[in-house]
C-alpha cells in the first residue's frame, strides 16, 4: 500500500467562514435543524443537483440518533458520520475495503486481503465496522470543534468542502490507498 497525503486524495479544498451558512453549488450541502417544540433532531444532505435527503446514520454510539451543541453522544455520532460521508471511499478500511471481514492468503508480502463477496473470511483487526483509522482518529476532534459547538437549538449548515478543509488543516490527515 502506498501513503497518500489527503491534499493529493481530495485535490485543493478552499475554506469559508464558519459563521455563515452557505451553499457553494459544486458541494454537499449538510443541514442540521430540530423540530419546533420537540427534541427531534434532523439532519440532511444535499448532492449537487439532488434532493435533499437524511444523512445516513451508521450507529456506533447514539442508536436514537444524531444531535449538536454539546460534547455527548449523539453529537460524537453525528461527527462521525458526517466525517465518513464527506470523505466517501476514503473512509473505508485499507484493509478490508469497508467489508469489515478478510481472509489469510499465507503469500509473506501481503498477508490478508478483503474477504471477496460471499467468502466468510474473519473479523478485520484493522478497522473499525469498516471504516479506517481517517475517521476513527479524526471525529472526536471534530466533534468538540466543529459539532459541539453549534447552537442546540438553533439550524446549521456545513459544506462537504469545509469538513474536508477541517480534516485537512486540524488532523495532518494521511491515508493509505
Amino acid at each position: 500500500m502506498t501513503d497518500v497525503s489527503l491534499d493529493a486524495l481530495l485535490g485543493e479544498v478552499s475554506t469559508h467562514n464558519p459563521d455563515e451558512v452557505r451553499d457553494d453549488g459544486d458541494s454537499v450541502l449538510y443541514r442540521g435543524y430540530t423540530e419546533r417544540d420537540s427534541r427531534r433532531w434532523t439532519v440532511t444532505r444535499r448532492a449537487p443537483g439532488m434532493r435533499e435527503q437524511p444523512l445516513r446514520h451508521i450507529s456506533k454510539h447514539s442508536p436514537t440518533g444524531f444531535a449538536w451543541g454539546y460534547a455527548g453522544s449523539g453529537p460524537a455520532e453525528l461527527a462521525r458520520c458526517l466525517l465518513i460521508d464527506a470523505l466517501g471511499d476514503a473512509a473505508l478500511c485499507p484493509t478490508c475495503l469497508g467489508r469489515r471481514r478478510i481472509v489469510y492468503t499465507g503469500s509473506g508480502e501481503t498477508d490478508s486481503i478483503p474477504a471477496p463477496p460471499g467468502e466468510a473470511g474473519m473479523s478485520c483487526y484493522a478497522c473499525d465496522a469498516g471504516y479506517g483509522p481517517l475517521v476513527e482518529r479524526a471525529y472526536q476532534a471534530f466533534k468538540f470543534a466543529v459539532v459541539g459547538r453549534w447552537p442546540i437549538d438553533e439550524p446549521w449548515a456545513i459544506t462537504q468542502t469545509e469538513v474536508l478543509s477541517w480534516l485537512r488543516e486540524h488532523q495532518g490527515a494521511r491515508v493509505e490507498q
